[in-house]
């Protein structure tokens, strides 16, 4: 089990340059959580995805159903207090608290590509290919 944040859950989901690292986490790793708030964040990626001309709303909503559908019971409510704590601990905005307060509370590394939370919670947080480093490197050492 990963946490991961939205943007991770968008490059799964949106063709682009990091599409292929996102999947191969996936295929690592499919448990996914997130905190309840990556709904809005999506919906928001997505509306300004429309916006810029990357893609119809016919195509949003696909991509709508399919995340909603991909995260169905992978939601988990963060904290209040503890994702305040984290903000103030680590000068996080509430927004990325509480990606970081769902993955402290189940013990799980948060899967991000945000520098500045990468580079304020380095033990809590990991890169895609980081995480994919540390799973394969573990996978060759365990014995068949």
């Amino acid at each position: 089990m990963i946490a991961v944040d939205v943007n991770i859950i968008a490059y799964l989901l949106i063709a682009g340059e990091k599409t292929a690292e996102a999947r191969l986490v996936r295929e690592l790793d499919d448990e996914w959580i997130v905190p309840d708030l990556w709904r809005d964040e999506f919906m928001n990626i997505l509306a300004t995805y429309i916006r810029q001309g990357g893609t119809s709303l016919e195509s949003a909503r696909s991509l709508w159903v399919t995340a909603a559908g991909l995260f169905e019971n992978r939601e988990r409510s963060a904290d209040s207090i503890a994702t305040l704590e984290l903000a103030e601990m680590h000068r996080l905005s509430a927004y990325d608290a509480q990606y970081l307060a769902v993955a402290v509370e189940f013990g799980v590394p948060l899967i991000t590509e945000d520098r500045s939370l990468l580079r304020s919670t380095p033990k809590n947080t990991m890169t895609m290919a980081e995480y994919i480093a540390l799973v394969t490197k573990d996978s060759a050492l365990s014995p068949a």
